[in-house]
Protein backbone atom coordinates (compact mmCIF):
# COMPACT_ATOMS: atom_id res chain seq x y z
CA UNK A 1 0.00 0.00 0.00
CA UNK A 2 2.83 2.49 1.04
CA UNK A 3 4.16 2.22 -2.58
CA UNK A 4 1.24 2.68 -3.85
CA UNK A 5 0.78 5.95 -2.60
CA UNK A 6 2.67 9.19 -3.03
CA UNK A 7 5.90 9.78 -1.18
CA UNK A 8 5.56 13.16 1.08
CA UNK A 9 9.21 13.20 1.13
CA UNK A 10 9.32 13.16 -2.86
CA UNK A 11 6.96 16.53 -2.91
CA UNK A 12 8.72 17.89 0.09
CA UNK A 13 11.80 18.04 -2.07
CA UNK A 14 9.91 19.61 -5.00
CA UNK A 15 8.69 22.59 -3.16
CA UNK A 16 11.95 22.69 -0.72
CA UNK A 17 14.97 21.71 -2.81
CA UNK A 18 18.67 21.54 -1.31
CA UNK A 19 19.60 25.44 -0.66
CA UNK A 20 16.61 26.94 -0.07
CA UNK A 21 15.43 28.62 2.90
CA UNK A 22 12.43 27.66 5.33
CA UNK A 23 10.21 29.26 7.89
CA UNK A 24 9.33 26.55 10.24
CA UNK A 25 8.48 25.92 13.72
CA UNK A 26 10.41 23.79 16.43
CA UNK A 27 8.29 20.55 17.11
CA UNK A 28 10.45 18.53 19.08
CA UNK A 29 13.87 19.17 21.19
CA UNK A 30 16.41 16.72 21.65
CA UNK A 31 19.94 16.55 23.46
CA UNK A 32 21.21 16.43 19.33
CA UNK A 33 19.34 19.08 17.62
CA UNK A 34 15.68 19.93 16.88
CA UNK A 35 12.96 19.34 14.92
CA UNK A 36 10.78 21.43 13.04
CA UNK A 37 8.16 21.47 10.64
CA UNK A 38 6.80 24.08 7.93
CA UNK A 39 3.34 23.47 8.71
CA UNK A 40 2.38 22.65 4.99
CA UNK A 41 4.30 19.28 5.07
CA UNK A 42 4.21 15.62 7.16
CA UNK A 43 8.30 15.75 6.61
CA UNK A 44 10.24 17.13 9.99
CA UNK A 45 13.41 18.80 9.21
CA UNK A 46 16.45 17.88 11.40
CA UNK A 47 18.95 20.83 12.67
CA UNK A 48 21.51 19.38 14.53
CA UNK A 49 22.59 21.41 17.87
CA UNK A 50 26.15 21.96 15.78
CA UNK A 51 24.13 23.77 12.98
CA UNK A 52 22.04 26.01 15.20
CA UNK A 53 24.94 28.65 15.70
CA UNK A 54 28.08 28.97 15.07
CA UNK A 55 29.57 27.84 18.62
CA UNK A 56 28.85 24.17 17.50
CA UNK A 57 27.90 23.57 21.62
CA UNK A 58 25.01 21.86 22.80
CA UNK A 59 24.37 24.86 25.05
CA UNK A 60 22.78 26.68 21.58
CA UNK A 61 19.71 23.76 22.12
CA UNK A 62 19.04 26.24 25.47
CA UNK A 63 17.74 29.33 22.78
CA UNK A 64 14.96 26.68 21.46
CA UNK A 65 11.79 24.99 22.58
CA UNK A 66 8.42 23.71 21.28
CA UNK A 67 7.09 26.55 19.09
CA UNK A 68 10.07 28.61 18.59
CA UNK A 69 10.03 29.92 14.87
CA UNK A 70 12.85 29.46 12.96
CA UNK A 71 14.35 30.43 9.48
CA UNK A 72 16.35 27.40 7.85
CA UNK A 73 18.48 26.04 4.84
CA UNK A 74 18.28 22.78 3.60
CA UNK A 75 21.21 21.53 3.27
CA UNK A 76 21.10 17.59 2.74
CA UNK A 77 18.51 15.45 2.05
CA UNK A 78 19.26 11.55 2.21
CA UNK A 79 17.40 8.46 3.36
CA UNK A 80 14.06 10.21 3.35
CA UNK A 81 15.39 12.49 5.95
CA UNK A 82 15.42 16.31 5.68
CA UNK A 83 18.46 18.48 7.65
CA UNK A 84 18.62 21.84 7.84
CA UNK A 85 20.68 24.82 9.10
CA UNK A 86 19.97 27.97 11.09
CA UNK A 87 23.40 29.13 11.09
CA UNK A 88 23.63 29.23 7.52
CA UNK A 89 21.57 32.18 7.47
CA UNK A 90 23.76 33.89 9.97
CA UNK A 91 26.55 36.13 9.63
CA UNK A 92 30.10 34.23 10.46
CA UNK A 93 31.81 35.93 13.49
CA UNK A 94 34.99 34.16 11.99
CA UNK A 95 34.66 36.36 9.10
CA UNK A 96 35.97 39.23 11.61
CA UNK A 97 39.72 37.74 10.83
CA UNK A 98 39.06 38.31 7.09
CA UNK A 99 41.03 40.70 6.10
CA UNK A 100 43.90 39.83 9.14
CA UNK A 101 47.12 37.96 9.27
CA UNK A 102 49.41 36.54 11.51
CA UNK A 103 51.29 39.39 13.57
CA UNK A 104 48.31 41.75 13.49
CA UNK A 105 47.56 43.51 16.58
CA UNK A 106 44.00 43.40 17.38
CA UNK A 107 41.41 44.99 20.36
CA UNK A 108 39.27 42.63 21.99
CA UNK A 109 37.04 42.63 24.94
CA UNK A 110 37.19 40.70 28.14
CA UNK A 111 34.00 38.49 28.09
CA UNK A 112 35.39 36.43 30.78
CA UNK A 113 37.71 35.84 33.80
CA UNK A 114 38.90 31.74 34.01
CA UNK A 115 41.52 30.20 35.91
CA UNK A 116 43.54 29.30 33.01
CA UNK A 117 42.93 32.67 31.05
CA UNK A 118 40.90 35.22 29.69
CA UNK A 119 37.79 34.49 27.34
CA UNK A 120 37.69 37.35 24.65
CA UNK A 121 35.20 38.98 22.24
CA UNK A 122 37.08 39.79 18.93
CA UNK A 123 34.21 41.07 16.71
CA UNK A 124 31.42 38.51 17.83
CA UNK A 125 33.74 35.45 17.99
CA UNK A 126 34.78 34.44 21.48
CA UNK A 127 38.65 32.77 21.59
CA UNK A 128 40.76 32.20 24.97
CA UNK A 129 44.06 33.97 25.78
CA UNK A 130 46.01 31.39 27.39
CA UNK A 131 47.43 32.33 30.58
CA UNK A 132 50.79 31.92 29.56
CA UNK A 133 50.20 34.68 26.89
CA UNK A 134 48.73 37.52 29.08
CA UNK A 135 51.82 39.23 29.84
CA UNK A 136 55.92 38.69 29.07
CA UNK A 137 56.40 38.34 32.74
CA UNK A 138 55.30 35.74 34.80
CA UNK A 139 54.21 37.65 37.36
CA UNK A 140 51.73 39.46 35.47
CA UNK A 141 50.25 36.42 34.03
CA UNK A 142 47.21 36.11 36.38
CA UNK A 143 43.88 36.75 34.60
CA UNK A 144 42.56 38.09 37.60
CA UNK A 145 44.56 41.50 36.62
CA UNK A 146 41.05 41.64 33.94
CA UNK A 147 37.74 41.82 34.97
CA UNK A 148 34.61 41.14 32.43
CA UNK A 149 34.02 44.19 30.15
CA UNK A 150 38.11 45.32 29.94
CA UNK A 151 39.48 45.68 26.41
CA UNK A 152 42.80 45.01 25.94
CA UNK A 153 45.37 44.94 22.90
CA UNK A 154 46.70 41.60 21.86
CA UNK A 155 49.07 39.91 18.54
CA UNK A 156 47.40 37.52 16.53
CA UNK A 157 50.33 34.68 16.53
CA UNK A 158 48.38 31.91 14.51
CA UNK A 159 45.37 31.81 13.07
CA UNK A 160 43.97 29.13 10.61
CA UNK A 161 41.04 29.91 8.68
CA UNK A 162 39.23 26.24 7.43
CA UNK A 163 39.61 25.29 11.24
CA UNK A 164 38.49 28.25 12.87
CA UNK A 165 41.53 28.83 15.09
CA UNK A 166 43.08 31.57 16.36
CA UNK A 167 45.46 32.64 18.77
CA UNK A 168 46.44 35.75 20.68
CA UNK A 169 48.66 36.56 22.91
CA UNK A 170 49.62 39.65 25.05
CA UNK A 171 52.87 38.40 25.69
CA UNK A 172 54.10 38.95 22.26
CA UNK A 173 52.71 41.89 21.74
CA UNK A 174 54.89 43.63 24.75
CA UNK A 175 57.71 41.64 23.27
CA UNK A 176 57.36 43.34 19.58
CA UNK A 177 56.59 46.24 21.57
CA UNK A 178 60.10 46.28 23.59
CA UNK A 179 62.00 44.82 20.63
CA UNK A 180 60.90 48.43 18.67
CA UNK A 181 61.87 50.50 21.44
CA UNK A 182 65.09 49.17 21.80
CA UNK A 183 65.86 49.27 18.63
CA UNK A 184 64.86 52.91 18.14
CA UNK A 185 66.19 54.52 21.20
CA UNK A 186 68.76 52.03 22.63
CA UNK A 187 70.26 48.38 22.79
CA UNK A 188 71.01 46.05 25.16
CA UNK A 189 74.73 46.19 25.57
CA UNK A 190 74.15 49.52 26.84
CA UNK A 191 73.13 48.45 30.11
CA UNK A 192 69.59 50.47 30.07
CA UNK A 193 66.78 48.96 30.87
CA UNK A 194 63.35 49.56 28.93
CA UNK A 195 61.93 51.72 31.68
CA UNK A 196 65.35 54.16 31.13
CA UNK A 197 65.39 54.12 27.50
CA UNK A 198 61.80 55.00 27.21
CA UNK A 199 62.12 57.75 29.91
CA UNK A 200 65.25 59.20 28.22
CA UNK A 201 63.73 59.26 24.92
CA UNK A 202 61.04 61.25 26.42
CA UNK A 203 62.61 63.73 28.31
CA UNK A 204 64.77 63.84 24.89
CA UNK A 205 61.13 64.60 23.19
CA UNK A 206 59.89 67.00 25.64
CA UNK A 207 62.76 68.83 25.70
CA UNK A 208 62.44 69.54 21.44
CA UNK A 209 58.84 70.44 21.85
CA UNK A 210 59.65 73.07 23.95
CA UNK A 211 61.93 74.83 21.53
Amino acid sequence: YKDCTPNPVDDFIAKYPIGSNVEATVVNCKDFGIFCNTGDSPIDIFVHYKQLDFSESSKALENFKKGTKINAKIIDIKDGKINASIRANLDDPFDFFKDKKIGDVISVRVREVLDNGLKVDCGKFDTLIRKNELAKDKQDCRPQRWQAGDTLDSQIIELDAPKRKVKLSVKKLEEAQEAEALERFGNTASGAVLGDILGSALEKKAEKDKK
